[in-house]
């Protein structure tokens, strides 16, 4: 994995999402401007590298590597937790669509996905467990 390969998938996941906000460092919420937060925030994050080939001329080649996205929301303070679960799964089924959809499928997999549980209301919070394979 690359910078240049992240901001690729960055990319990607920008021109598709154009409501959300898209970046590579990761914030705490307290820092998320209200008007972003409520857009909706994707962060990508490289976690791991491994499975690399174990043959003469193929070392450190072929590897998997784990990444993770997390996205984050914020709904109204008067709505019922429900809607924070709401826009958990509306973030979800837009990753799972870009993952089947787009130019990277095959490369990009993903592997679990999870979320608040409605504990942080009226903020969310959704972790997507990916993997690229080269």
């Amino acid at each position: 994995m690359t910078p240049a390969r992240l901001n690729e998938i960055k990319s990607a996941l920008q021109a598709r999402f154009p409501s959300r906000h898209v970046g590579r460092s990761l914030r705490d919420l307290s820092v998320i401007g209200d008007t972003e937060l409520r857009a909706g925030v994707y962060t990508l994050l490289c976690r791991s590298e491994d499975g690399f080939a174990d043959f003469i001329g193929g070392e450190a080649q072929f590897g998997t590597t784990k990444l993770a996205m997390v996205g984050q929301i914020r709904v109204d303070d008067d709505l019922p937790a429900e809607a924070v679960e709401d826009a958990e799964l509306g973030m979800a089924q837009e990753i799972k669509t870009f993952i089947q959809s787009n130019a990277l499928a095959g490369l990009l997999e993903l592997k679990a996905l999870q979320q608040s549980g409605q504990l942080d209301a009226p903020y969310g919070w959704i972790v997507f467990e990916l993997t690229w394979r080269e």
